[in-house]
């Protein structure tokens, strides 16, 4: 999915998990697996990923936050979990908290239920609502690849993620682009992460990661400079990270959409079917 500079959407906090059901998408997954058992691998590999990422894990009531003070800008590092039926005013009094030296309040709820009892709460203390789904790989894309993809090292990432912080966020500190960009070091150690680019001039002009823990695998940091779109670039580079996760034996591939967004349909098109719905809430001070 296209990341913003705090986390991998700019406004994401609460987020609960709707499955759909395979009737309903219209599955052509293997019969031995469903969409709810999918959708639990897919949250234990995000929560795991939260937890070795983070610098600090803190127990919570009905949950665990993970805090990071190398990166304060960055949601996904600087976020509070909830995993079990709690009091949204709770966990709203855990968040200021926990994070009163950050500039944002970042909840995240894996299980429906739990959230939409948070969700009135969360409403109320002005937090806002944001969409994304959970789409996995269930088949083919429509046509390959039209122009090669490279796998390079994470760093070869920097000026080309620092011009597209610049280009949708010309306002954004230096400092703080260059914390945005150097997270990913910390997400790297926690997961085999690998870096997929097109090059146009010799530079890097699109790219994805894909997160990788034994057989499960995210698509993340999507991502094609504003004058290199629509030239079958992304295409190229999630094509690339699927082709690595299948050499890697993964039996499981997804990535995150924002639910109200274009790229989903894209996504749809390269064999990647929704599995859940997801919601979120998140709160930006002054």
């Amino acid at each position: 999915m296209c990341t913003g500079p705090f986390g991998p959407y700019l406004y994401k906090s609460v987020t609960a998990v709707r499955p759909v059901t395979e009737a309903a998408a219209g599955s052509t997954m293997s019969p031995m697996a469903t969409f709810g058992g999918l959708l639990a691998r897919v949250v234990a590999f995000q929560e795991g990923i939260a937890r070795r990422s983070a610098q600090r894990v803190v127990r919570i009531p009905g949950g665990f936050a993970v805090l990071d003070d190398r990166y304060p800008s960055s949601y996904e590092h600087n976020q509070l979990y909830v995993t079990v039926p709690v009091a949204a005013g709770v966990v709203i009094a855990r968040a200021e908290d926990l994070l009163r030296q950050r500039r944002h309040r970042f909840v995240t709820a894996l299980d429906l239920d739990v959230a939409l009892r948070l969700a009135p709460g969360f409403r109320a203390a002005g937090y806002r609502e944001e969409g994304t789904v959970v789409m996995a790989l269930t088949g083919a894309p429509d046509r390959p690849a039209s122009v090669p993809a490279e796998r390079v090292p994470l760093e070869e990432l920097r000026d080309a993620d620092a011009r597209a912080w610049d280009e949708r966020y010309p306002d954004l500190p230096a400092d703080v682009v260059r914390e945005l960009f150097e997270r990913r070091y910390t997400t790297a150690a926690a997961c085999d992460l690998t870096t997929h680019v097109v090059r146009a001039g010799g530079e890097v002009v699109a790219w994805c990661n894909l997160y990788r823990t034994g057989r499960e695998a995210q698509v993340e940091n999507v991502n094609t400079l504003p004058e290199w779109r629509r030239r079958g670039f992304a295409r190229a580079v999630v094509l690339d990270a699927v082709g690595s996760a299948r050499e890697a034996g993964c039996a499981l591939v997804f990535l995150l959409a924002d639910r109200d967004d274009w790229p989903r349909d894209f996504y749809e098109r390269l064999g990647f079917t929704i599995i859940a719905e997801q919601r979120s809430f998140v709160r930006v001070l002054g």
